[in-house]
């Protein structure tokens, strides 16, 4: 975002346009819930409710989550980016987490392991087809970068805003260009090292997984 757009946040306040992508995931899913409840192609499907999302059980989530993950497509009937499909997820989690008001964290929670594995096989079957090219990201300027502190979206003074400054700093620094590469990050066998060396400043290297 534009250093214009960044002074426009309110201190400690949820971006707009996250509130705005929020609300546009929600729709995506209803319209989707709205479709694919005409569409109960599976004996399966009759056993898991198949409502509005946040007022679906766990359980429901768990079996159509990545059902729509699979099959969610624009108006015209096209496939979504896999960055957008990602994006959908990750709106879709900010509801949940919001309705909720408790820890269901469907881009972390082991309860959700099926649904990552699906997402993550979506996003390259997606990527595989070349039909969708990756735009390069403007640099983020110190000035932006300043302004992001001063209005509390980057510190210390909440775990969320704490995590996601983790994220920022992780992405600046080591150039994770996408949210697999996050995802992928590992507390055992880290990719993360910290070197230590007489007369230096101590530094941390990141080594980026070998790709088949």
């Amino acid at each position: 975002q534009s250093l214009a757009a960044i002074e426009k946040i309110p201190r400690g306040g949820v971006l707009k346009s996250t509130m705005k992508q929020t609300d546009w995931c929600l729709g995506v899913c209803t319209n989707w819930v709205s479709y694919r409840s005409q569409k109960l192609v599976e004996e399966s499907d009759k056993q898991f409710e198949l409502v509005n999302l946040i007022q679906m059980s766990l359980e429901s989530l768990r079996y159509w989550l990545p059902k729509f993950v699979m099959e969610v497509r624009k108006v015209d009937g096209s496939h979504y980016p896999p960055n957008t499909v990602y994006q959908l997820c990750c709106g879709l989690a900010r509801a949940l987490k919001s309705a909720y008001q408790v820890d269901i964290d469907i881009i972390n929670d082991s309860r959700f392991g099926c649904f990552r594995s699906v997402l993550d096989a979506r996003m390259k079957e997606l990527k595989a087809t070349g039909k969708f090219e990756a735009h390069q990201a403007a640099p983020i300027s110190e000035d932006v970068e300043e302004v992001l502190w001063q209005k509390s979206v980057l510190g210390d003074s909440c775990p969320q805003t704490l995590v996601d400054s983790l994220v920022f700093y992780l992405g600046l620094y080591f150039t994770l260009h996408s949210a697999t590469e996050h995802r992928q990050l590992r507390h055992n066998s880290s990719q993360l090292q910290l070197h230590k060396n007489p007369g230096t400043v101590p530094y941390l290297q990141y080594s980026e997984d070998v790709s088949e």
